[in-house]
């Protein structure tokens, strides 16, 4: 009987711990239903590239958190980056902003101040993703690769699925290299090419 008691006062903060990190998710039913379709999906790697030179670009998620800040992006000049959030691993909405004139960088950093914004598109994404690309990762593996393109009227989403593949039997790895290449499949959305 003591050790069943023990036992039970030992638990108690782990059942404190889970309601405390549980309260920091949305139960509005929208949310609930996007956290249930992502199961399993941990976080992504977003792409970003524009049409035509952008100034003062500002991408952030639809709950206002700044998810990249580049001062110029141009066609084949923009990057990937690694992007989680806690309470879902991709964002329901994209934000893109980008200006012209004179700006600089908000203090404490953030974005950019100043100029004249000439882009302010919206675009949705969680929902665009079909559940066959999610039901893929999750039994082969991989990472969902979301696609953004700028473009000088509007901001145009796609995604693949990026896996490290083993270049083969005959592979010798040596100094600085690695019997592994980066592979894309299954594109969708407004963007199908896999190379860029």
């Amino acid at each position: 009987m003591k050790r069943k008691l023990l036992t039970l006062l030992a638990s108690v903060p782990m059942f404190t711990a889970c309601s405390a990190n549980s309260g920091n998710f949305s139960t509005d039913s929208e949310d609930v239903r996007l956290r249930k379709k992502f199961r399993g999906i941990y976080g992504l790697v977003l792409r970003i590239d524009a049409t035509s030179p952008k100034h003062g670009v500002i991408i952030s998620n639809d709950t206002g958190r700044v998810i990249d800040t580049p001062s110029i992006l141009a066609p084949k000049g923009g990057g990937s980056l690694a992007y989680t959030d806690n309470s879902m691993p991709v964002p329901k909405a994209i934000r893109a902003t980008w200006r012209v004139g004179k700006f600089e960088q908000k203090a404490g950093g953030g974005g950019w101040v100043g100029g004249t914004i000439i882009g302010d598109y919206t675009v949705p994404v969680a929902e665009r993703i079909p559940d066959s690309i999610l039901d893929y990762i999750r039994e082969n593996g991989g990472t969902l690769r979301l696609k953004v393109r700028l473009m000088d009227d509007g901001v145009l989403i796609g995604w693949d699925v990026e896996r490290r593949i083993h270049k083969g039997s005959w592979c010798i790895k040596s100094s600085g290299e690695t019997c592994f290449q980066i592979e894309y499949f299954i594109p969708g959305g407004d963007l199908l090419e896999t190379k860029y």
